[in-house]
C-alpha cells in the first residue's frame, strides 16, 4: 500500500508541473506573439501570429484537461480500494462468527464421543479427526484475524491503548498453540505493563508463533528476553536457521522467501502494528532470527 500511495503522489506531482510548464510556455509564447507584432515585418503578416496563439492555447486546455481525467481516475481508485477494504473487512467479520460456531460444535461432539459406549479404536478415530478439524478452524480463524486486522491498519483505523501485562497475555496465547515447545522468559523484570492494543498484540504474538512453527522445522524452544529502559523491548529467539534471503524484504507485504505455505502478510502486520503503538521492530538474521518489539511502558 505505501507503494500504492507513492504512486498517487508521483501523478499528482507530474500532473502539477506539466500544468505548471505548460502555462509557463503559454506565457512565453505569447509573450512572443506579442513582440512580433511589434515588428510589423511583411513576413509576418496573415494569420502566424493568431496561429501560434491557437495553438499555444490548444496544447494548454489539453493538458488540463488530461490533468483533471488523472486526478478523476485517481478519486475513482481511491474510491474503490476503500470500498474492497471495507467490503473485506465486513466479510471476514460475517466468516468469523460461523467458523465460531463450528469450532465449538466440534468441541462439544468431541466430548460427547469421548462419554459414549463407542469401542475405544473408534472413539480415537473420531477423536483424531475432530482434533484436526479444530486445528485447522483454528487456523482459518487465525487468517481471517489477519486479513481483518490487515483492513484495519491499511484504513488506519484507531488503536486502543492500555496498559497490559505481558508475561501473562504471552502465557494465555500460548495455550492456543498446543504444538509449541517450552517458552523461556529471561531477564531481571518479568513483570511489566506495557502500552498496547489488545487485538494488536494478539495478532502480532500469534504471527511470531505461526512464524516458528512455518519456518523452523527444528522448534525445541523459544526465549524471550525481557529488558526495561526508555522502552520495554522484547526479543524472541526461536533458535530457528539463518536467514538466506535480503533482509530489507523482511516486512515488506506479501513477501515469502522460498516458502510456499503462509500469506506473505504476517512480518508486514507486525512492523505495522508496532509503529501504530508507537513501538518499534527489528529483524536480526544471523545467526539466527531475531525479533526485536519495543514497546513504550505503561505510566
Amino acid at each position: 500500500m505505501a507503494i500504492r500511495n507513492w504512486y498517487y503522489l508521483l501523478i499528482i506531482i507530474s500532473v502539477g508541473l506539466l500544468t505548471l510548464l505548460g502555462s509557463w510556455w503559454l506565457y512565453l509564447v505569447f509573450n512572443l506573439a506579442y513582440k512580433l507584432e511589434g515588428l510589423n515585418h511583411p513576413s509576418l503578416e496573415g494569420n502566424l501570429i493568431n496561429m501560434v496563439k491557437w495553438e499555444g492555447t490548444t496544447f494548454v486546455v489539453l493538458l488540463l484537461i488530461l490533468s483533471i481525467l488523472l486526478v478523476y481516475v485517481y478519486i475513482l481508485d481511491h474510491r474503490k480500494t476503500k470500498a474492497l477494504q471495507e467490503f473485506f473487512a465486513s466479510l471476514t467479520h460475517e466468516l468469523k462468527t460461523p467458523l465460531a460456531s463450528m469450532k465449538l460444535q466440534t468441541q462439544v461432539i468431541s466430548e460427547f464421543i469421548e462419554n459414549s459406549e463407542l469401542h475405544q479404536d473408534k472413539k480415537d478415530k473420531v477423536q483424531l479427526y475432530a482434533k484436526r478439524l479444530i486445528d485447522d478452524s483454528l487456523k482459518l480463524e487465525d487468517q481471517l484475524d489477519n486479513h481483518l486486522q490487515l483492513s484495519r491498519v491499511e484504513r488506519k483505523a484507531n488503536l486502543n491503548l492500555r496498559p497490559i501485562e505481558f508475561t501473562s497475555f504471552i502465557e494465555k496465547e500460548k495455550k492456543r498453540y498446543p504444538h509449541l515447545p517450552e517458552i523461556v522468559l529471561l531477564g531481571d523484570n518479568k513483570d511489566f505493563d506495557i502500552m498496547a492494543d489488545d487485538f494488536a498484540l494478539e495478532t502480532i504474538i500469534r504471527n511470531l508463533f505461526e512464524n516458528s512453527l512455518t519456518h523452523n522445522h527444528d522448534l525445541k524452544k523459544i526465549t524471550l528476553t525481557l529488558k526495561k529502559g526508555s522502552f520495554f523491548s522484547i526479543h524472541y529467539n526461536d533458535h530457528g536457521p539463518e536467514f538466506k534471503g535480503d533482509s530489507k524484504n523482511l516486512g515488506e507485504l506479501f513477501y515469502k522467501f522460498n516458502s510456499p505455505s503462509g500469506s506473505g502478510i504476517g512480518l508486514y502486520l507486525i512492523k505495522k502494528l508496532m509503529l501504530q503503538m508507537n513501538g518499534q521492530l527489528e529483524i536480526k538474521t544471523s545467526p539466527h532470527v531475531e525479533f526485536c518489539l519495543s514497546f513504550r511502558p505503561a505510566p
